[in-house]
């Protein structure tokens, strides 16, 4: 996996790219901000073939004990050949705050011990092979990207993840990225 500074580097040069295409009128939407997103990633991933890029995967985080069983489905998550290293939410509120409350609760849910057998599946493959399992790797990156026109500093993760989070966003106000 490259680690974690690497990862953040790349994901940070993909929002790069997706916050020019809104200053370039071609995203207008939270989807438009998913395709920029991916495509940008899909690229700086390309010379390491043994990546792949799942759009709005379904996980299903297990009960157990207090826990009821629950679904998410986050952005994009990037995985390696092994397992999945980063997941990441996006939201678009050019005209607004976006909100990260629910999101971070969502990387605090995956990042949790009960997540620990948690896999990541190509579920809609038909193809002449199984389709490849990724367990969530314990050392995942999570990042929240968004485009607003009030960034604020937004809520705080949870202090066992903070290490590996990263948060990227375009001020429509200021015309640049905060993080």
């Amino acid at each position: 996996m490259p680690r974690y500074n690497e990862l953040k580097r790349i994901a940070r040069e993909a929002f790069e790219e997706a916050a020019e295409l809104y200053k370039d009128q071609r995203v207008n939407s939270e989807r438009s901000l998913q395709v920029a997103v991916w495509s940008a990633l899909n690229r700086l991933l390309a010379e390491r073939k043994t990546f792949r890029l799942f759009v709005e995967p379904r996980l299903v985080l297990p009960g157990k004990g207090r826990w009821p069983q629950a679904v998410r489905v986050p952005d994009i998550v990037v995985c390696n050949r092994d397992r999945a290293i980063a997941v990441i939410e996006l939201k678009f509120k050019p005209r607004g705050r976006p909100a990260s409350k629910g999101d971070l609760d969502k990387f605090a849910a995956l990042a949790h011990p009960r997540c620990k057998d948690l896999l990541v599946t190509h579920e809609r493959w038909r193809g002449d092979k199984e389709p490849k399992h990724f367990p969530l790797g314990r050392d995942a990156v999570f990042i929240w990207m968004a485009i607003g026109a009030s960034t604020g500093d937004g809520h705080a993760p949870r202090e066992d993840i903070a290490h590996r989070y990263l948060r990227l966003v375009y001020s429509t106000t200021t015309h640049s990225i905060e993080d």
